[in-house]
């Protein structure tokens, strides 16, 4: 019995013969939700053949050295969630193009292999070796409070760090990094500045940051959209009103102050109650 019966009253979710599939927006394929359950050998011959994604949740005791992942030869999305599994065998998913992977407790897992790897999300420690694989365009990584981010490879196109905690700064890995799209959230002191070296960007979003330093960085980067969401301080607000040509989107506690900014700026301003 599957126990991800329940999630068929969720919206986004179906039956597909014995399979329940999840079809979520940002879902690049559907997504065979297995919880508390494992697959059978007919169910992992049907998601191969239909080129479907899979969905781990509370994988049971007997299944949580995940080995029986070698059975999806060719598969091209994963994700996982749980505690204390050992994710070892997910580096012999050559085929993965996309993995989300937040188990708590897991051992270190050489993630560096996986050359068709595009889309990450997930724990950032201990899985900073996703950042070596070489094909990696977009990461989204989650508590990331230690504040010691690994160099931004050249290739990543998009990178979020979600409760960044002490992250202050970030750098590339080698000159002339194609990063273009970049969240910071729930940090303390960003140094903006570190950001002159990544000469691409185009979208920054800052969620609950506690203060950002060096803002006026912002003006020599070739961006079109900026996010001030629930940011405490800002050290110099006049820097943000000589920006032009941005779509700048505020809300918080700077809210009054940026009013008063927005009033004398060739941006476009946006203030949200959220």
């Amino acid at each position: 019995m599957n126990g991800s019966d329940d999630a068929l009253l969720l919206p986004g979710f179906h039956r597909h013969g014995t399979l329940i599939l999840r079809t979520g927006q940002a879902d690049e394929v559907p997504y065979a939700l297995f919880e508390n359950a494992l697959p059978s050998s007919a169910e992992v011959q049907q998601i191969l053949a239909e080129g479907f994604g899979v969905h781990l949740v509370q994988v049971p005791p007997e299944g949580r050295d995940l080995r029986f992942l070698r059975q999806f030869v060719g598969l091209t999305h994963l994700g996982v969630i749980g505690v204390e599994y050992d994710t070892r065998a997910i580096r012999e998913l050559g085929s993965l193009r996309t993995l989300e992977l937040s188990v708590a407790g897991a051992p270190e897992t050489d993630l560096s292999g996986l050359t068709n790897l595009r889309t990450f999300s997930g724990f950032l420690h201990p899985n900073e070796s996703v950042l070596r694989a070489p094909g990696l365009l977009s990461a989204s990584f989650q508590d990331t409070r230690e504040g010691v981010v690994p160099l931004i490879p050249s290739q990543l196109r998009e990178l979020s760090l979600i409760s960044a905690g002490n992250v202050r700064q970030l750098s590339p890995a080698a000159a002339d990094p194609e990063l273009t799209s970049l969240v910071i959230n729930r940090t303390r002191t960003f140094d903006v500045a570190s950001l002159r070296a990544f000469p691409r960007l185009e979208s920054i979003s800052f969620m609950q940051v506690r203060e950002l330093a060096n803002i006026e960085a912002l003006a020599d980067l070739p961006l079109r959209e900026l996010g001030l969401l629930n940011v405490r301080r800002v050290d110099n607000l006049d820097a943000l009103g000589a920006l032009s040509d941005v779509s700048i989107g505020v809300s918080g506690s700077l809210t009054l102050e940026l009013r008063s900014v927005a009033g004398r700026s060739e941006a476009q301003w946006d203030f949200f109650r959220l």
